[in-house]
């Protein structure tokens, strides 16, 4: 099982990332030790419709490190404010 995650987790998928046509908003951790920012902020570029919010003081759980700020980027790009 392990082998098969160690593989899947390493699998690089960016070659995907410009055929992707969907509107995206990737949220990340800057202290992000398990994916670092650079990975998404390369995300942002390459996804043709990629938008990138960062939260300060946040790590790989942005949304259990920083519950709120996570919760407000979710309110105002869902328009639900």
């Amino acid at each position: 099982m392990r082998s098969v995650f160690v593989r899947v987790v390493n699998e690089d998928l960016t070659p995907f990332l410009p055929k992707m046509q969907a509107e995206t908003l990737l949220i990340w951790g800057e202290n992000d030790d398990a994916t670092p920012l650079a990975d998404g902020m390369q995300m942002e570029r390459e996804i043709p419709d990629a938008g990138l919010a960062k939260i300060a003081g946040a790590g790989h759980y942005a949304w259990l490190d920083q519950p709120y700020v996570f919760a407000n980027i979710l309110r105002s790009y869902l328009k639900l404010n």
